[in-house]
Parts: C-alpha cells; sequence; structure tokens
C-alpha cells in the first residue's frame, strides 16, 4: 500500500510539472566541496544569499549589485548577517564605469539591450531608465581575501563572460563555479550555451549539475535558460 500511495503522489506531481528525484544539488555540492567564501556576482535584491542561508550554508558571502534600488534592498537583507558582506558595483573584464539598462523587474537589468524573446518573454522585462555604474574587475577586488575554497556564482543577463574575464587568477583557486546559461536568448549580443561550455572547459571547468530555471515564453514544455554548476577538471 504504502509503495502504491508513493506512486499516486509521485504521478499527481509529475502532472503538475514536479518530480520527487534525489539527485546532486547546489547544496551537496558546497558542503562537499567545504566552500568558505561564496562569491555572489548580480546579487539583485539578496534572493540567491538568502536561499544559501535557508539551506544552511553558513559561510562568508560577498555580493554584489550594481544598480541603486535592488541594493538598497540588498543592504536591508544582509544588515544583521556580519558575514554576508554587500558590494555596490558591478564586475566586468576591465574597471571603469558603464550604463546599465535597468528593468521593471530588477531582474532583467542588463548591460545588453534585450532581444525580441526577451522583450516578449516578460512585459517587466522592459528597460525603465539608465544607470551609470562603477565597473571593477574581481580579481582586483578579492586579490587579498585569504579564503581557501571559494565558489563563484554568476548571474548577470548576459554579461557572465565579461565577468569571468576579470576573473582569471580568482578562477584558479575556486572549487566551482555556477553560472545561468541561456538556451534562448533574452539578450543581444550574448554567448550560446555551447560557446559557454567550450570556454569554461579551456579554462579548466567541466559542467557538474545543470538545473532548469525559466520555460520558454512560447513553450513551457522547454526550457530558457539553465543554472549551471561546474566543477574543476580532474
Amino acid at each position: 500500500m504504502k509503495t502504491l500511495a508513493k506512486k499516486i503522489v509521485r504521478n499527481a506531481f509529475r502532472t503538475q510539472g514536479f518530480d520527487l528525484v534525489k539527485a546532486p544539488n547546489l547544496h551537496t555540492f558546497l558542503g562537499s566541496r567545504e566552500v568558505d567564501l561564496v562569491v555572489d556576482v548580480g546579487a539583485n535584491n539578496g534572493g540567491y544569499g538568502s536561499y544559501l542561508r535557508r539551506w544552511g550554508y553558513n559561510g562568508e558571502i560577498l555580493s554584489f549589485e550594481p544598480t541603486s534600488n535592488a541594493y538598497a534592498e540588498l543592504l536591508s537583507v544582509t544588515k544583521k548577517d556580519q558575514n554576508w558582506n554587500p558590494v555596490k558595483c558591478a564586475l566586468g573584464c576591465r574597471a571603469g564605469e558603464a550604463v546599465i539598462n535597468v528593468s521593471a523587474d530588477s531582474r532583467f537589468s542588463s548591460f545588453h539591450a534585450l532581444s525580441a524573446d526577451g522583450i516578449a518573454y516578460d512585459p517587466k522585462a522592459a528597460v525603465q531608465r539608465e544607470e551609470l555604474v562603477d565597473v571593477i574587475t574581481l580579481d582586483d577586488y578579492v586579490r587579498a581575501s585569504n579564503c581557501k575554497r571559494p565558489f563563484l556564482k554568476i548571474d548577470t543577463q548576459g554579461a557572465e563572460r565579461d565577468v569571468l574575464d576579470g576573473a582569471s587568477e580568482f578562477l584558479r583557486r575556486c572549487v566551482g563555479v555556477q553560472l545561468e546559461l541561456p538556451i534562448q536568448q533574452l539578450y543581444v549580443g550574448v554567448w550560446s550555451f555551447r560557446e559557454a561550455l567550450a570556454y569554461m572547459e579551456e579554462r579548466g571547468f567541466i559542467l557538474a549539475q545543470a538545473v532548469p530555471t525559466n520555460p520558454r515564453h512560447d513553450d513551457p514544455a522547454s526550457v530558457c535558460e539553465f543554472d549551471c554548476v561546474f566543477r574543476p577538471i580532474g
């Protein structure tokens, strides 16, 4: 009877697009690598860091967010967490300033223009204003850090490669990297999923996990993007 009940429950979940499967996940990855610092690039309002805290990660978090409104929310979330440090700037391949497009839903804010698919994907992706922000390289910022086993997460709406290009030294120290990678390109001039895999392999990383994030707006049974965790090769 227990087995039958489990099958009924599982099938009910599956018809709604959910599944109950034991599989490798981000939390087991961080634990198995004994991560002592998570660098959160494109932190927005702190959702990723809060997610880590809810699931038991108590180590240091360093969160970068360049846009004013999202950073204000991030500050509010982090102010009582002494082990979570917010920084108001963008990361890129060189230091300077850049103009970022700020969307109605700040999760879509990007240095890249929206593609036709991006405009159709969600009305809240529409750009409301532009904002001039500071840009630094990750290598410059963390060069003096004494972390031993860092993990790098980048979710920058198409600017992931620029961040990585400015983090070549830091990458050699990382025990893992998480990137949001596109199948359907919501922004103009961004890399493809295949190009991203090749880039990471050239830098000594191989795909360890891939989790669907958003469905396509025109085909809910297909994936728009994946959250991908990479591990060092070897």
